[in-house]
């Protein structure tokens, strides 16, 4: 029996695989970059009548269909967004294997680039009756429940993540490298090198409020584990920079920095170079240790 299985093509985006959906088509120039949709089938079964049907089209799209009733019809899209083509072949009815409807999804333009490095507005709406995650790219994000909503949900996580917290007046924390190389567990009550932030200048953001946190365990059984932002660049302890705890792991946080240009502020009149440093007071040498699993700065406005 004559089978209906839509191909959709575009150079120099290639062809979809038979009976599946096309996303990632291009607009480049109105009128001028064409779709076309062939029956993958025609070559094998006898088929000698094409009926091409433009279903579905974009708001404000005034295209149709060329060779609607030929073995290629062509599709010249002049807005950006989701058509629905149909395919009936010699003369068979909807509900029968000679009829199908697919999609040509026209990726909408690019805003920009977030810091996840996805493109904003590079995304297209689900293809018709797709149950499935069939037809999307592979998502590399956080768990996504919604199905064949991938997109959607990509980039509503990236303006959750990334762009929220600075409408809600909170930047997003900024946070040290702590390499292996350095010591992020210690026994000593020396202050020990455990990770570096990058050089900053804390002129070039406007807050309210500057913090430093930590998250650190008191492994043992007795002393306090300590934590502390150091100001490598002028050789100078931040004041009120230092936490501690006995216990852990605990996440915990300094009160309001200093910021300024004097020593031992966040410093706002230079690119400065941070680093976190550790130690443990009153504990056992061998037996009891700081561990420092995470540190971070975290600038809020009110």
């Amino acid at each position: 029996m004559a089978r209906s299985q839509i191909v959709i093509t575009q150079a120099p985006h290639g062809s979809s695989a038979p009976g599946i959906a096309k996303r990632s088509l291009d607009l480049y120039v109105t009128d001028s970059e064409s779709v076309w949709f062939t029956n993958s089938t025609d070559g094998n079964i006898g088929v000698t009548r094409w009926e091409w049907v433009l279903i579905e089209r974009p708001p404000g799209s005034t295209v149709s269909l060329l060779g609607a009733d030929s073995a290629t019809a062509e599709l010249r899209p002049d807005v950006y967004g989701r058509y629905v083509v149909s395919l009936r072949i010699n003369g068979m009815g909807s509900d029968t294997p000679g009829y199908m409807k697919t999609v040509a999804s026209v990726s909408f333009p690019s805003l920009g680039v977030a810091p996840g490095g996805d493109n904003l507005g590079d995304w297209d709406l689900p293809a018709f009756h797709e149950g499935t995650s069939a037809n999307w790219e592979d998502f590399y994000g956080p768990a996504n429940p919604y199905g064949a909503q991938r997109e959607l949900y990509r980039i509503l996580h990236q303006l959750r993540s990334s762009y929220v917290p600075l409408i809600g007046h909170q930047y997003p924390s900024l946070p040290f490298n702590l390499s292996g190389a350095l010591v992020q567990r210690s026994d000593s009550a020396s202050w020990a090198d455990a990770g570096y932030l990058r050089a900053i200048d804390f002129g070039d953001y406007t807050f309210d409020h500057l913090t430093f946190g930590a998250v650190v365990l008191r492994e043992g059984s007795a002393g306090t584990a300590y934590v502390r932002i150091y100001d490598e660049t002028h050789t100078v302890a931040v004041t009120g920079g230092s936490v501690s705890t006995i216990a852990g792991p605990v996440e915990i946080w300094t009160a309001d920095l200093p910021v300024g240009a004097a020593a031992g502020n966040m410093r706002n009149d230079a690119s400065t170079l941070y680093k976190v440093q550790v130690c443990i007071v009153g504990g056992s040498l061998t037996t009891d240790f700081v561990n420092v699993y995470d540190a971070f700065i975290t600038m809020l406005k009110d």
